[in-house]
């Protein structure tokens, strides 16, 4: 069971949040776990828009699954309190865009080490297989294409002041952890 998978598992996070700005507005990108049907159209959408191509590994985006439990979770960036995936870039191709307060990747500077994929504790950057770029999820300048495409509604854009955003996603995952006894 991955650490995304296992911060969601129980029902008491059925809500998390990615945060971004668009224009002058915070805003969030809520999951709602207990609506997920794992349909992958949220996946499929993300690696369409962004790669001209419809796979899995090129998303931005992914489902976590625990087919015996019956369980699907969108995972994407969570936007972490201190972005470890920042400060672990050993060329600093990796910085927090000013605006939407997001990571934002160079490729031109980006020499595909995983460093960043290594530490980040939801595993929503990637190095795809091929490619010596990382990639992680940027919102899609405001309109996230996997809200439009997520008929269930397990995906949403709210004002960022009335999520949980507050919340680092390292607190939102240990403390998931800890309920269902994976950290002490």
């Amino acid at each position: 069971m991955t650490g995304a998978f296992a911060m969601v598992i129980s029902s008491r996070f059925s809500r998390l949040s990615q945060v971004g700005r668009v224009g002058q507005e915070m805003v969030a990108l809520t999951v709602k776990p207990e609506l997920c049907t794992g349909c992958m159209a949220c996946v499929y959408a993300c690696s369409l828009v962004h790669e001209d191509v419809f796979s899995c590994a090129l998303a931005r985006i992914r489902i976590e699954k625990d087919e015996a439990l019956g369980f699907n979770v969108p995972v994407g960036c969570i936007t972490c309190e201190g972005m470890p995936c920042v400060d672990a870039c050993p060329v600093g191709a990796i910085t927090v865009d000013p605006d939407t307060k997001r990571p934002v990747v160079d490729a031109l500077t980006c020499i595909g080490c995983g460093i960043c994929a290594s530490t980040c504790p939801v595993g929503a950057i990637k190095i795809p297989k091929g490619s010596d770029v990382a990639i992680v999820c940027d919102m899609c300048s405001g309109e996230p294409q996997c809200v439009r495409v997520c008929i269930p509604g397990a995906l949403s854009l709210s004002n960022g002041a009335q999520t949980d955003a507050a919340v680092s996603g390292r607190d939102r995952r240990d403390a998931a952890l800890r309920q269902i006894g994976r950290l002490v």
